[in-house]
C-alpha cells in the first residue's frame, strides 16, 4: 500500500481518491457497550477527516438489517461512512460468544477479499489473526489490552505476529500498552499512542449546572453525584450506593440502567438515589452537566484502561472522584483534574465525595483544570493521528 497526505485526510499515491479501510468488528451495531461507542465514533471521524471507512460487521439474520444512518443516528454522529452487515450462525447455539466471533472473522475476511480496500483495521484477535492468514491486506491492531504482560498465550501470539509482512502497526489507547508491546520487540515506528477521544462539538456550548438541573427537574441547590456507564455489581457501583447510605443529604444519579439488577434493587431502598435508564452517549452531557460531582467507583478489579466515561467527565467539566490506579492517573491527576482514591475502599471513597460536596470552591476548580486537560482529544483529532501513522507506514 503507497499512500499519501494531501488537504482533509489520506488518499492512495498517484490516484487521489481516499484511502478505503475496512473496519471490521465482531461487535453487534446499534448497541449500549462502550466498545460500540467507540467504534462508531472512531469511523464516523475517519470519514469526517478525508478516509473512506466501512465498517464491517456481524447482523442478527431475523432482525432489522443495520444500515449506515441507523447506526450514525443512535450514537449521535455523522454517517460518514458505509455498513456492511454480514449475517451469520446468530445467535450462536447456547448463545456461545465464541462461535459468533470465529464465523465474523471468517465472514469478514472473505468478504475483505472480494472488495477493493487499502487496509483493514481491527480491534479484535480473531479477525486480526484471520486477516492476516486469509487476505493480502495491511492490517492495523488497535487495543488497550497489554497481552504480552497478562496472558502467556497471547505473548507467543504477538512474538510471532511482530515479524508477519502485513502486520503493518498498532494503535496502543494506554501508555501501558505500548510500553508492553514495545519490550516484547515491536519497532516504535509500527507503534501509535492515542487515547481514546470526545465528541467535542457536544461540549462546544455545554448548559451550565443550573440550566440542566431545570431541564432535568432536580433540585438546583443539592449536591449531586451522577455515575454514568454501565450498571452492574460488577462495577463497583455497590460503593456508591455505601456513599448514598452514608450521605443521605446528598443525591446521587446512576445513568445507564438496562433492567432490573441488584444494583437497581438496592438504590429503590434510598431516597436519595436516582436510576437513570440507558441513554445515547450523546444525550448523556446533560446529567453530566447537571452534576456537581463525577464517579468513577474505585472497583478492586483489573483496569485495562481509564473507562470511556473519564474523557466525557473531563469534557463536562465538573470534579471527579476515581480510583488511584495505574490506568486512571493516565488521564487523572490527583488533586488538579480529581480526588483519587485507593481501589477498593468504599469508606474513603465516600468520605472524598462528602468533602467535595462540602467545597464548591474546590470543586470548580477541579472542573475546571479537568475541561482544560481534555482539549484536544477529540475523536477528530485521533482520527488525523491515526490516518497519518498509517501514512507514514505506507512510506517506510
Amino acid at each position: 500500500m503507497s499512500t499519501a497526505e494531501h488537504t482533509g485526510g489520506v488518499s492512495v499515491e498517484g490516484v487521489g481518491r481516499p484511502l478505503r479501510i475496512a473496519y471490521v468488528t465482531d461487535q453487534f451495531f446499534p448497541g449500549d457497550a462502550a466498545d460500540t461507542i467507540q467504534i462508531a465514533s472512531m469511523a464516523s471521524a475517519l470519514g469526517r477527516n478525508g478516509a473512506d471507512p466501512t465498517l464491517m460487521l456481524p447482523a442478527y439474520p431475523k432482525r432489522p438489517i443495520p444500515t449506515a444512518p441507523v447506526v450514525a443516528a443512535h450514537y449521535g454522529l455523522e454517517p460518514t461512512f458505509e455498513v456492511l452487515p454480514l449475517t451469520g450462525p446468530y445467535p450462536a447455539p447456547l448463545e456461545f460468544r465464541g462461535v459468533e466471533k470465529l464465523a465474523h472473522a471468517l465472514r469478514a475476511t472473505v468478504r475483505a477479499r472480494k472488495r477493493v480496500y487499502d487496509v483493514l483495521y481491527t480491534r479484535n484477535l480473531p479477525i486480526l489473526v484471520a486477516a492476516l492468514s486469509a487476505t493480502r491486506l495491511p492490517v492495523v491492531y488497535e487495543t488497550h489490552r497489554f497481552w504480552p504482560d497478562h496472558s502467556p498465550s497471547k505473548r507467543l501470539l504477538f512474538q510471532a505476529l511482530k515479524h508477519h509482512p502485513r502486520m503493518f502497526g498498532l494503535v496502543l489507547q494506554t501508555h501501558r500498552a505500548l510500553a508492553s508491546y514495545a519490550a516484547l520487540g515491536f519497532s516504535p515506528s509500527r507503534l501509535l499512542h492515542a487515547p481514546e477521544g470526545i465528541d467535542a462539538r457536544r461540549f462546544e456550548h455545554p448548559l451550565d449546572r443550573v440550566e440542566s438541573r431545570r431541564r432535568l427537574g432536580l433540585d438546583p441547590d443539592k449536591a449531586l453525584v451522577v455515575y454514568a456507564g454501565h450498571i452492574s455489581p460488577e462495577k463497583g457501583l455497590g460503593a456508591v450506593l455505601d456513599a448514598a447510605s452514608a450521605h443521605p443529604q446528598i443525591d446521587f444519579a446512576l445513568v445507564g440502567s438496562t433492567g432490573e439488577g441488584a444494583i437497581e434493587v438496592r438504590a429503590a431502598t434510598l431516597p436519595n438515589v436516582r436510576v437513570v435508564p440507558w441513554l445515547p452517549a450523546h444525550e448523556v452531557g446533560i446529567w453530566l452537566t447537571a452534576a456537581d460531582i463525577l464517579v468513577i467507583p474505585p472497583s478492586a478489579g483489573d483496569f485495562w484502561g481509564a473507562p470511556t466515561k473519564t474523557f466525557q467527565y473531563l469534557a463536562a467539566g465538573r470534579a471527579i472522584v476515581a480510583p488511584d490506579v495505574a490506568e486512571i492517573r493516565e488521564l487523572l491527576k490527583d488533586g488538579e483534574h480529581a480526588v483519587l482514591v485507593p481501589a477498593g475502599s468504599s469508606p474513603l471513597f465516600a468520605d472524598a465525595i462528602a468533602r467535595l460536596a462540602l467545597s464548591p470552591a474546590r470543586r470548580d476548580e477541579l472542573g475546571a483544570n479537568a475541561k482544560r486537560a481534555v482539549q484536544g482529544w477529540s475523536w477528530d483529532e485521533r482520527a488525523k493521528r491515526v490516518l497519518s501513522f498509517m501514512s507514514s507506514l505506507a512510506r517506510d
